[in-house]
């Protein structure tokens, strides 16, 4: 018996207002199993969202000027990118426009990017929630090596 999603709700209007005009109430609760295509999807987020806490704890005590260098990100892009392309796509996602590629390893696929003092964290985390979409492959901070 094929029954429509319509005449199911219909039927549940159509009842709970018999029962509301005979005196009594009732809550009517319509609930709907997610796709799975939907569940996946929601599995894939969640796994994104972690690997982003994860960053951000890891930058948690890092200081600037002696963990990393400030006022720069490395952007890592996909296999092939050409510096115009990747140029192009740092200028496109420049929202303040303050972003500018300082220099462009083609053999890495490597940018360093300037950006302003104190939110090298934010961009480093902004580029890398997005390497999924997008041409970046990763995205962090330009550490400072030290040999002790």
């Amino acid at each position: 018996m094929k029954v429509s999603k319509f005449k199911i709700l219909a039927a549940s209007t159509a009842l709970a207002l018999s029962l509301l005009g005979n005196g009594c109430y009732a809550k009517l609760e319509i609930t709907r199993k997610p796709v799975y295509n939907e569940s996946i999807k929601m599995d894939e987020t969640i796994k994104k969202y972690d690997r982003l806490i994860g960053m951000v704890k890891k930058y948690d005590n890092l200081v600037p000027g002696k963990d990393y260098v400030e006022g720069k990100i490395l952007i890592g892009f996909d296999k092939g990118t050409t510096k115009q392309e990747a140029n192009k796509f740092i200028e496109k996602e420049d929202i303040a426009d303050c972003l500018e590629m300082l220099e462009y390893f083609s053999e890495v696929e490597l940018a360093v990017v300037k950006v302003p003092r104190e939110q090298e964290k934010s961009y480093a985390l902004y580029f890398q929630n997005m390497s999924d979409e997008t041409i970046v492959d990763y995205a962090d901070l330009d550490y400072i090596l030290r040999v002790d």
